[in-house]
C-alpha cells in the first residue's frame, strides 16, 4: 500500500512524513493497513544520561585526585601518568559520544500500524525488526526520573523468546519516545482490537436463543395438578391389582 493512502485516515504531521519517506525502502505495507503513528527518538533521551554520567565521573575524579588520594598520588609520577590517562580517555570518549547523537538519534524511526509495530534504527548499521500485535504477550512501560521531568520513555513490546535483560530492552524497545503513555495506549487499543477480531474467527458466538429465567421461575399449577392426578391414577390401579391378585 502506497504511504499517501496509507495515512489518509491518520492526520501526520510534515515531519512524520519526512520520516515516512526516509525509511520507506525498508518496509512495505500491507494491505488495509494504515499508519498510526510515526515516532522518532527524544533528544533529550540520549544527551541528559550521558551529560549526567560525565559530570559524576569528573566528580569524583577530582575528589580522588585532589582530596582523598592527593599526598599518595603526588609522591608517585606512575599513579599521576595513569590517572591523566584515564581522564584523557573518558574526554575523549565523552566528546565522541556528544558529537555523534544528532544522527544516532536521527536514525531512530518506529512506525505503529493497525497491524504491527516497525522498529528501525540506522547508524553505522541498521537493525530493523517488526511485531505483528497478536504475538505481543506483554507490553513494558519504563520511564526513567528524568524521562518523568521531560516526558520520555520506553516502551517494551515482549513476545515469546525474548530475554529479559538490559541489552535485550534496549534492542527490541521503542526508545526513548515523547509521551510514552499516550503511546502505550494506542499500542494496546491495537493488541485488544487484534484479540477481539482472533476471539471472534476462531471461537464464534453460536446463535442458540437462550431459556427466559422468568419464565423458568413461574410456577404452572395447571401442570402440578395433572402430574397429581396422573399419579393417584397409578396408584389406585396398583391397589386394585394387589387385591385381585389375593383373592
Amino acid at each position: 500500500m502506497d504511504i499517501e493512502e496509507s495515512v489518509k485516515s491518520k492526520k501526520l504531521s510534515p515531519k512524520q512524513y519526512e520520516l515516512l519517506e526516509q525509511c520507506k525502502k525498508y518496509y512495505n505495507l500491507d494491505e488495509n493497513e494504515q499508519i498510526l503513528e510515526v515516532l522518532q527518538r527524544n533528544t533529550a533521551s540520549y544527551y541528559i544520561p550521558r551529560f549526567i554520567r560525565g559530570l559524576l565521573f569528573i566528580l569524583i575524579f577530582l575528589i580522588l585526585r585532589y582530596l582523598i588520594l592527593y599526598d599518595w598520588i603526588e609522591k608517585s609520577s606512575i599513579i599521576i601518568g595513569i590517572a591523566n590517562w584515564l581522564l584523557l580517555i573518558w574526554s575523549i570518549y565523552y566528546i565522541i559520544s556528544l558529537s555523534v547523537g544528532v544522527p544516532f538519534i536521527h536514525g531512530h524511526i518506529y512506525i505503529i500500524t493497525t497491524k504491527r509495530i516497525i522498529l528501525i534504527r540506522k547508524f553505522l548499521g541498521i537493525l530493523y525488526r517488526e511485531i505483528e500485535y497478536k504475538r505481543i504477550t506483554d507490553l513494558v512501560l519504563h520511564q526513567s526520573f528524568f524521562g518523568r521531568y521531560f516526558n520520555f520513555g520506553n516502551l517494551m513490546p515482549v513476545t515469546a523468546g525474548i530475554e529479559m535483560g538490559t541489552m535485550r530492552m534496549g534492542m527490541y524497545s521503542i526508545e526513548g519516545i515523547q509521551d510514552v503513555f499516550r503511546i502505550r495506549v494506542v499500542v494496546i487499543s491495537q493488541i485488544q482490537r487484534i484479540q477481539e477480531f482472533l476471539l471472534e474467527k476462531f471461537h464464534p458466538n453460536k446463535n442458540s436463543k437462550k431459556p427466559d429465567e422468568n419464565s423458568s421461575l413461574i410456577y404452572d399449577s395447571t401442570n402440578d395438578s395433572t402430574n397429581n392426578d396422573s399419579t393417584n391414577d397409578l396408584i389406585s390401579e396398583t391397589s386394585d391389582s394387589k387385591k385381585d391378585s389375593i383373592q
